[in-house]
């Protein structure tokens, strides 16, 4: 943000109706400096764009100044953004992927476009890019991150490691070259959707937990007094062996709620 700051700021000296004229002359004469020689439009073009080439191979000794940091916080951003100046018989414009862009666009659009960047950077990681593609499609999956309800800390410190796949897990460790088994079953590897979902020594966990949400949506449920409410019992009058998680039967409507429980793991 500072390097685009300082983009839009030598833009807009560049192309004020009362500066301009004195700030091109004090750009010229940094570059005369910087070549040793008299300065020629392309050379202006090539300093503002931070080439290190020719006459600019050279190590600097100027002290520094709005056009040097220009200078640099291009050269920065180049990787990122494709932003440069072009010779345009000195119309003080500079030029990002193909577009023409006066003082008063400069940050806007280079401020969108290294947002871009970063989140497409982000995305293309193969753990925090899963987590932010699912998380980002809904809110429903981020209530707690603001108001923290049914949250205890000990879950909120969890959640954000195992997001990101911090946790001490073996298959986490990206060197080394040490065995992935799981420390528990022997597992060929032990990630985290093995340890909270597979490993069977965690398989009594995995069932509280389970039941947990399933009281916490018994406690949630709105319905009248009259109706009956069954846990993970079958449904009343059928002959069969399935036992949904929860049954609601309103004998006065005649109607039979079924719910049934999935809890899913954050894998696109």
């Amino acid at each position: 943000m500072a390097d685009i700051s300082q983009i839009a700021h030598g833009l807009a000296l560049l192309q004020s109706a009362h500066l301009g004229q004195l700030a091109m002359a004090f750009l010229k004469s940094v570059v005369q400096k910087r070549i040793g020689r008299q300065q020629e439009l392309q050379d202006v073009d090539s300093y503002l764009n931070g080439s290190m080439e020719g006459a600019f191979a050279n190590e600097p000794t100027d002290i520094s100044k709005v056009w040097t940091r220009l200078r640099s916080a291009t050269r920065r951003l180049r990787p990122k953004l494709n932003v440069s100046r072009v010779p345009d018989d000195e119309q003080l414009t500079l030029h990002f992927n193909g577009l023409v862009l006066r003082k008063r666009l400069v940050e806007y659009a280079l401020r969108n476009s290294i947002r871009e960047y970063f989140r497409q950077r982000l995305l293309s990681k193969p753990d925090q890019g899963k987590v932010y593609g699912v998380t980002s499609a809904t809110n429903q999956p981020n209530h707690f991150l603001r108001n923290g309800i049914i949250t205890l800390f000990a879950d909120w410190r969890f959640i954000h490691r195992a997001r990101l796949d911090c946790e001490p897990l073996k298959e986490s460790q990206r060197f080394g070259g040490r065995s992935k088994r799981c420390r528990s079953c022997r597992y060929a590897n032990e990630t985290l959707p093995h340890v909270l979902w597979h490993c069977k020594s965690n398989f009594t966990s995995t069932t509280r937990r389970y039941n947990a949400i399933q009281e916490r949506l018994v406690k949630a449920l709105n319905v009248p007094a009259s109706t009956e409410v069954r846990v993970n019992q079958g449904i009343p009058g059928m002959d069969v062996a399935l036992r949904p998680d929860l049954v609601a039967v309103d004998e006065a409507n005649k109607t039979v709620t079924i719910v049934d429980l999935t809890i899913t793991y954050e894998n696109r």
